[in-house]
């Protein structure tokens, strides 16, 4: 059993770059594809870590570049489900205690994911390098209150899930009603029945959301 997985969530489309295909394909400046640079930096950040992927558009694609050691699972109904739906699906294909979600459209330095608190935690960004329309969140002493656009500071889409709010996802996330809910839509629940998230800035973070032809020759910087 591994102590650490990293769940990869590309299971979505892209609705502003669909038409480039699958976002985790697109090919950066440096030559290498989103996806593995994130496995890169993914692998370079942390011991040995499990890496799973949650695939669903063009998974077939996907699947054909992975490279050995990296584990696959397809959300087939990704077209009909939300983001929570597909990380419920890389939990319980996880065997590790501790989990950190990272969407797949994110391109990060190492320093992002090194020391993350020892437990269930969100990375934020207080200094705009995410995109002003994206989720932002209501701090209390340094912990997430409430997740919602329009908000700041952001939240990086990265999040840590260990202990008892790792079992309220898991359970929340499979309830058929909630199968269509974002996954900061599922955070918010977690919130409401008792669970924390404590906020995490890494000092030395880069990140950038890859969300345009503007972003990706941005990549280099990262």
């Amino acid at each position: 059993m591994n102590n650490t997985c990293v769940i990869i969530v590309a299971a979505g489309a892209g609705k502003r770059m669909k038409s480039y295909g699958s976002k985790s394909l697109l090919q950066l400046e440096d030559g290498r594809t989103l996806l593995r640079k994130q496995l890169d930096t993914i692998r370079l950040s942390l011991n040995k870590p499990e890496i799973i992927t949650v695939l669903g558009f063009d998974a077939e694609k996907i699947f054909k570049t992975l490279p050995d050691g990296i584990r696959a699972v397809e959300n087939e109904h990704y077209l009909n489900t939300g983001v929570a739906r597909s990380i419920l699906m890389g939990l319980r294909a996880s065997t590790a205690k501790k989990n950190i979600i990272v969407y797949g459209d994110l391109l990060f330095n190492k320093a992002t994911l090194k020391n993350l608190p020892n437990e269930s935690c969100v990375i934020i960004d207080s200094t705009n390098r995410m995109h002003r329309n994206e989720v932002g969140i209501v701090l209390d002493n340094n912990y997430a209150v409430h997740f919602d656009f329009g908000l700041s500071p952001k939240w990086c889409s990265i999040v840590q899930l260990v202990g008892r709010e790792l079992e309220l996802f898991k359970s929340i996330a499979l309830s058929n009603d909630k199968k269509r809910l974002s996954g900061h839509e599922i955070l918010n629940h977690i919130i409401d029945k008792g669970g924390s998230f404590k906020s995490y800035e890494p000092k030395k973070m880069k990140i950038l959301e890859i969300d345009s032809n503007k972003d990706l020759s941005k990549s280099n910087k990262i």
